[in-house]
């Protein structure tokens, strides 16, 4: 069985600058993690995400699709964690933009699956609450 974290989120900038704190390498460690991201499908990637043990801390990822202001998605494994995919969908709102989030494909029938769910769950409303307050305090 598989398992998947989704959020709404509304921002209050315009799509663009979300789009921006989505892919610049820069505005990502500012939020997120030290990476070498580029918005290119087809682009690998890391994340240095902190370590444990049995874990290095690298996240690897690929970019699968990216539609400048409106979609991006990619490929999430590090440690257990494989086969993963996160996707980011903007709408422009009224108020500034919907991020429509979600990490897929968590295998909760595998020994890490209901850790890994519940890691990822606590990291991502950490990084989301983290990108809001870039998007709407740099602009």
């Amino acid at each position: 069985m598989t398992e998947s974290i989704r959020r709404e989120v509304n921002l209050a900038a315009p799509p663009v600058r979300v789009w921006c704190a989505l892919t610049d390498s820069t505005e990502i460690a500012e939020w997120m993690y030290p990476n070498d991201f580029k918005p290119q499908v087809g682009h690998r990637f890391t994340l240095q995400v902190p370590s444990r043990p049995g874990f290095d801390g690298v996240v690897r990822g690929e970019v699968l699709e990216c539609v400048p202001d409106k979609t991006l998605r990619f490929t999430w494994a590090g440690g257990d964690v494989v086969g993963t995919t996160v996707h980011h969908e903007l709408e422009a709102v009224r108020d500034g933009t919907l991020l429509r989030f979600e990490h897929a494909g968590f295998d909760l029938d595998a020994a890490w699956g209901e850790q890994a769910l519940k890691g990822a769950e606590y990291g991502w409303t950490m990084m989301l609450g983290k990108l809001d307050d870039l998007v709407t305090t740099k602009p």
